[in-house]
């Protein structure tokens, strides 16, 4: 894990945590959520409040009382997964310079050091937590030119704050969603359920909006960074530690310094551009299958709120909620990020 010690040790642990543990997450979610559904389908509900949660439904004659098991349960689990879910993958092993090299012992640190490159031979891959400080560091950039000079080992470029944003997302929608179920059971008739959905949606895709908007200027900042890189401008907290840095990459790259800054304004820029933003959406639809983390227990919680509905209303309503999940959210919180970064060209955006 190649980093930048300045950045904030809290971004990147969401980074981290959200890459290794993000599908783990996802399906811990979606399968609770699910069971708990399957559970209320076919024995008996779970104990639920009257309280503020009795809709009635003039249409089928019908009560509704609200499950928020689903959605409660469901994105508890999938929370807990990022927390706690590295206690369950100790086999997996990363090297990361603040703790496998000695802070304290001079000796100890400058061979730990100088083990770096046999330590990035034996990796699967890097993961570089990316902010605008990263390539302006000379030992990030030692590192990079470590590995490129490698060949098999492949780089990969997590954005802190696309991630931060991501996780922000998470919590957002999940405000929302409860709201909306609150809102729900005070509107009445089948027009409240839809001015309850827009009131709950607006702050949400909003923040989409302002999440396109946000994506948009780290990708171009990171090919303006990749456009411009040149390691002798790079900083190092020991001017010392320049000429030997120097040195090695010279020793890597046929005794050329620009030999590397070309190797990184095209081999590297584009596979790093191609998969950041090698699809018609801002982000891939893995990300937005992160986004969407809430959404799936929230479809499942209306599913059960609905258990006394007749047959042929259930079957439309299941393949709304599959359709709404992999379809329609995902379609709308790409067109608001597109929305958003439309919005945001300008003096500033460009």
């Amino acid at each position: 894990i190649s980093h930048c010690w300045s950045s904030s040790g809290f971004r990147k642990f969401l980074a981290v945590a959200m890459d290794q543990l993000g599908p783990a997450a996802f399906s811990a979610a979606c399968a609770v959520a699910l069971a708990l559904h399957a559970y209320q389908m076919s024995w008996r509900e779970l104990p639920r409040s009257d309280l503020f949660t009795t809709h009635d439904d003039a249409f089928f004659g019908l009560t509704y009382t609200v499950s928020f098991w689903e959605l409660l349960c469901g994105v508890a689990a999938g929370w807990l997964v990022f927390i706690f879910g590295h206690l369950c993958r100790r086999r997996t092993c990363c090297f990361l310079d603040c703790a496998s090299i000695s802070q304290t012992d001079p000796e100890l640190k400058a061979a730990g050091i100088a083990r770096i490159p046999d330590c990035l031979r034996c990796s699967k891959e890097m993961v570089v937590l990316w902010d605008e400080h990263y390539f302006t560091r000379l030992w990030c950039v030692y590192e990079v030119a470590m590995v490129q000079s490698i060949g098999n080992v492949p780089i990969r470029i997590l954005p802190m704050d696309v991630y931060a944003l991501v996780a922000l997302s998470h919590l957002y929608a999940f405000c929302c969603m409860i709201m909306f179920l609150f809102m729900w059971q005070w509107l009445p008739e089948w027009w409240g359920f839809h001015a309850a959905n827009l009131v709950a949606s607006f702050p949400m895709y909003t923040l989409q909006a302002h999440a396109g908007r946000i994506f948009a200027r780290l990708y171009a900042k990171l090919e303006e960074q990749f456009d411009s890189f040149d390691v002798r401008s790079a900083a190092v907290f020991s001017e010392a530690d320049r000429d030997a840095i120097y040195k090695c990459i010279e020793n890597l790259y046929d005794g050329s310094l620009d030999r590397f800054n070309d190797n990184v304004r095209t081999t590297l820029k584009e596979s790093t551009m191609r998969r950041l933003t090698g699809q018609r959406a801002l982000v891939p639809y893995s990300t937005l299958l992160l986004q969407k983390l809430p959404e799936i227990p929230f479809i499942l919680t209306l599913l059960s709120t609905g258990i006394g509905l007749p047959f042929y209303f259930l079957v439309p309503f299941y393949l709304f909620g599959v359709t709404c999940c992999f379809g329609e959210l995902d379609l709308a919180a790409a067109l608001a990020m597109e929305l958003g970064r439309r919005v945001g060209r300008g003096p500033r955006g460009r």
